[in-house]
């Protein structure tokens, strides 16, 4: 989980933040798969502190959905994620 010392991992919370997307998704019964994810770290993420992730629908339109998250630590914003999601198989 951590990438260096009691530092999260940047594939660990982008996995944290794509799955908040997912998640807002799924429980408005809608069903998607992520088609592309950008993540933005503006400041590291400590494993010495309790995090709050939050996530969104910006717009939705023929089954695609573009989405925003972040998580939180602090107070402040630690990483923002956004992503389109499109119809699953």
């Amino acid at each position: 989980m951590e990438g260096y010392p009691e530092r999260f991992h940047g594939g660990v919370t982008a996995t944290i933040l794509n799955g908040a997307m997912r998640y807002c998704l799924f429980v408005r019964r809608m069903t998607a798969v992520t088609g592309a994810l950008t993540v933005r770290h503006p400041r590291p993420v400590s494993t010495r502190e309790p995090v709050e992730t939050r996530a969104w629908i910006e717009c939705s339109a023929h089954d695609v959905h573009r989405m925003g998250s972040e998580l939180r630590q602090g107070g402040g914003v630690v990483i923002i994620a956004t992503a389109t999601f499109v119809p699953g198989p």
